[in-house]
């Protein structure tokens, strides 16, 4: 018997019902005084400034609902952004020119607590911009912009990642990421020095106080990490002044290309200007530091110890110290130029000085620092990378000054260093230190290398040294070659090791080289005395 099932199809009808799209908040236009001041709510707000003529701008939210005059005119006394409340807010500024500042600031910008997204492009502002993060995630890109007196970033305690393009700044630039996983990279800047403007006048608009505790720095620029892993990719900048790059703990990376720090020799009338160069310090932790087709005016000073050896500043301080193990740190230099800044090349008033007007001699930097080597004198390099197992490489590098390697802190701590030098010259300048408008002497150091204990290989190939070349290879069992070095003097001292190695060849100096402690010298086609 066949069953047969009668099934009828059933038609499902859908109803349309009223639009339930949840907002994205709310944000609130005002004008406060000719101070453009936008504040949201604790919802994800979103939205876009742009400008419609002269100090009049309009803000169009994205599912977020603006309140107040829109657009907005009268705005002559800058703009400033309040995002405090909450949620995770994405705010975009393009193609606006703010004029007026209250308080000496253009542009004011703080974050909430969410995660974060300001995106700058094509902004221009009369004086400094200011910029405080959440203590979330914060994404912050600035492009195609000028800064007319300075840039402040601040980042929070979370995941920072700030990313510069094509923009300039006049003044200096104040980069600080605070602790957590940073990520920073600057492409085609100009970071310029400026005349400081006139006396800011007025007050920032209420609730936006935390922007006077900004960091603003009149030339060059400052650039911190924290505790976290930081990368700084520098690619094609040009900053006047003094640059410092400070990452503190963690496992850090540093990387520079075709970019330039510091300023040219000019002629000043003074015995003191700003200071010039390019400071890095990646503290505790595995660092990588590589420097690439790139021009320093002034010093160049890379410490990845964590101990802080030499600060940026020059003072002395005490070697003995040490935080323990420092990490195992990689620094390479290619193509990378030290030269004499403006600083050096001092014009002195006859009558203030003793000495005519022309004279060029240097400012006073007696200060003695790692190694024992005279810190910071203009067109040094100085590497210091404490203990551990540290890589130190160098090509085609030209160095105006002295030029000191410290991969030791002198402790039991340290480990198996390469040191590795081909192509490069080092104080062809012959630079000499002294006071200010005085007669000025020289010092004979060219190029010194300290790797302290444990096994170290020291290679150098197609050097010349201006003055004495000095290499230290500590306790243990070390290898030095040497290839093809010119210096006035050569002094290698190998003690401590049972089986240490020299192998010179094609070297030639005017003096009969000092050997001490070699254990087995090899030599060869050399020239000496």
């Amino acid at each position: 018997m066949k069953v047969h099932r009668n099934l009828k199809r059933n038609r499902w009808g859908v109803e349309r019902l009223e639009d339930r799209r949840m907002l994205a908040g709310n944000v609130y236009v005002a004008n406060d005084g000719g101070a453009l001041v936008i504040t949201g709510d604790s919802a994800a707000n979103v939205f876009t400034l742009t400008q419609t003529a002269a100090n009049t701008f309009k803000v169009t939210g994205s599912g977020t609902t603006v309140h107040g005059t829109n657009p907005i005119s009268g705005i002559y006394n800058g703009i400033f952004i309040d995002m405090t409340q909450g949620g995770n807010d994405v705010v975009t500024l393009k193609n606006v020119n703010i004029q007026g500042q209250s308080d000496g600031i253009s542009l004011g910008v703080l974050l909430g607590n969410g995660n974060n997204t300001l995106v700058l492009t094509g902004v221009t502002t009369e004086l400094a911009c200011g910029i405080v993060g959440g203590s979330k995630v914060n994404a912050i890109t600035i492009t195609q912009s000028f800064f007319g007196y300075d840039l402040s970033i601040e980042g929070g305690n979370s995941t920072d990642a700030v990313t510069i393009t094509k923009t300039t700044v006049d003044g200096g630039l104040f980069v600080s990421l605070c602790n957590g996983t940073n990520a920073f990279t600057m492409s085609s800047v100009a970071v310029t020095k400026a005349d400081p403007p006139c006396s800011p006048y007025g007050d920032v608009p209420y609730g936006f106080e935390s922007l006077n505790y900004l960091p603003f720095i009149d030339c060059g620029a400052d650039i911190f990490g924290g505790s976290g892993t930081d990368v700084d990719t520098l690619s094609g900048v040009s900053i006047s002044c003094l640059t410092q790059i400070n990452t503190y703990q963690g496992n850090d990376v540093v990387t520079i290309v075709n970019s330039s720090f510091g300023d040219a020799p000019t002629c000043k009338y003074s015995c003191w200007d700003d200071t010039s160069g390019l400071c890095i310090e990646t503290g505790v932790g595995n660092d990588v530091v590589t420097m690439t087709s790139t021009t320093v005016y002034g010093f160049l000073q890379i410490d990845t110890s964590g101990d802080i050896c030499c600060p940026c500043t020059g003072e002395s301080t005490d070697l003995s110290y040490s935080s323990g193990k420092d990490g195992n740190d990689v620094v390479t230099l290619v193509k990378v130029n030290v030269l004499q800044s403006q600083e050096s090349v001092i014009c002195c008033e006859c009558g203030d000085s003793g000495t005519e007007s022309g004279d060029n001699v240097e400012a006073d930097n007696t200060q003695w620092g790692c190694c024992d080597f005279c810190a910071l004198e203009e067109g040094m390099l100085l590497i210091y990378t404490g203990n551990q197992t540290d890589v130190v490489t160098l090509t085609s590098v030209n160095i105006a000054a002295e030029t000191s390697i410290c991969t030791t802190d002198f402790s039991s701590l340290d480990g198996t260093d390469v040191v590795t030098i081909t192509n490069s010259n080092f104080n062809y300048d012959n630079q000499c230190v002294g006071s200010c408008c005085c007669l000025a002497y020289c010092v004979p150091a060219g190029l010194e290398i300290n790797t302290g204990a444990a096994t170290d290989v020291v290679t150098l190939s197609k050097v010349n040294v201006v003055g004495e070349s000095s290499i230290c290879t500590g306790d243990s069992n070390d290898v030095v070659t040497v290839n093809a070095l010119v210096a006035d003097y050569i002094f290698i001292n190998m003690d401590g090791g049972t089986h240490d190695v020299l192998t010179i060849v094609n070297s030639s100096s005017p003096s009969i080289p000092t050997f001490l402690g070699v254990d087995t010298l090899v030599q060869s086609h050399n020239h000496f005395g």
